[in-house]
């Protein structure tokens, strides 16, 4: 996949997710950062485009971002149990 083949906006886009991804701990960049950080652009057409076909953009919004919070503490559980080597305790950080 060449980024440079991609539109000024999306490159921007990908960045503002990994940002958002990097910012809550995320080690991956998930679909609802990308599709979150496409919403939140300023000039960008796709959160007109989701209201022209139907959507309601605002508790999308909300969603999206229940869901990243859900992700952090599934990341956060999933380190523990693979660094986990005897009674190593853990906790779940709720940021």
């Amino acid at each position: 996949m060449r980024f440079d083949k991609f539109t000024t906006k999306f490159q921007q886009a990908l960045a503002d997710a990994q940002s958002m991804a990097l910012g809550q701990d995320h080690p991956y960049i998930e679909p609802q950062h990308l599709l979150l950080a496409l919403m939140q652009q300023e000039d960008g057409s796709i959160a007109s485009l989701l209201q022209r076909a139907g959507v309601n953009v605002q508790p999308l919004r909300q969603a999206l971002t229940q869901s990243l919070k859900l992700l952090r503490i599934t990341y956060r559980l999933c380190q523990c149990q693979q660094t986990r080597q005897g009674e190593t305790s853990y906790h779940v950080d709720e940021r």
